[in-house]
């Protein structure tokens, strides 16, 4: 791109243009000015030393435009020299690259398995839990997870081994807590149901289940309440609150 330049002390009507593309040709546009300027000096008879002042001044500001200014301290230290390890990406690391791989499959086959939960195929997510579990021993929400298929199956034990192996592994397990709570509840064990799920609801006070939670609590405790009153001395088998039918064992 071509840049003009008109110098300072040219007169009005002298209009000689010097353009340049490079630094080089910025001295030798400054002499051109040198020269130019110096001749209107012979021409005016300005004093001599004026012209040597203004001369100097023109070739260091010359010198100043073609010398890049040096940073500074603070910029030097805010954009430091990168180190050859920087331009090594994670993804070279073979070992770190396997891993991800593995956590991968790993969400995805856990995943499949809730939704097969989600859609009602419960043999399907029982055969997947059992898959996933067999690879992931530790993984204590997927203890729960087998749990609750199997009370879906209706195979009460074998969820309530499914929920207490959970908590041995996580004892903070919120969700074990609520389904070992209906396993008691089925077993006709009313006051350890009810422990469990005041834990559960204690861990998890506003989970999305908390109000079944509550509703099943306050069940229980009732049908616990009238049992315990039915079992006092004196009392009649057949008073109106025992003959009243009970409502269902439901934890919604």
């Amino acid at each position: 791109m071509r840049k003009t330049i008109y110098h300072p002390l040219f007169r009005p009507g002298e209009n000689h243009i010097i353009s340049f593309r490079s630094p080089g040709s910025v001295i030798q546009s400054q002499a051109v000015y040198t020269f130019y300027f110096w001749l209107h000096i012979m021409r005016d008879k300005r004093p001599v030393a004026l012209a040597v002042l203004l001369s100097a001044a023109m070739i260091i500001l010359t010198l100043e435009h073609l010398v890049s200014p040096p940073l500074s301290p603070a910029a030097e230290a805010a954009d430091p020299a990168p180190s050859p390890q920087s331009y090594v990406s994670g993804a070279l690391n073979g070992s770190e690259h396997a891993r991800q791989q593995q956590q991968r499959l790993r969400l995805k086959r856990f995943e499949e398995a809730v939704q097969l939960m989600t859609l009602g195929h419960l043999e399907g997510a029982l055969v997947a839990w059992h898959r996933f579990i067999a690879d992931n021993p530790t993984v204590a929400e997927a203890q729960v997870n087998l749990g609750f298929t199997l009370i879906g199956l209706l195979r009460w034990p074998e969820a309530g081994a499914a929920f207490e192996h959970a908590l041995e592994m996580n004892p903070d397990q919120a969700n074990a807590y609520y389904g070992l709570a209906l396993v008691l509840e089925q077993r006709q064990q009313l006051a350890a149901a009810i422990g469990h799920m005041r834990t559960y609801l204690h861990l998890r006070r506003d989970d999305q289940f908390a109000s079944r939670a509550r509703a099943a609590l306050w069940l229980w405790e009732t049908q616990l309440s009238d049992a315990t009153h039915d079992a006092e001395p004196g009392s009649s088998s057949e008073s109106p609150a025992s003959a009243a039918p009970a409502p269902a064992s439901s934890a919604g």
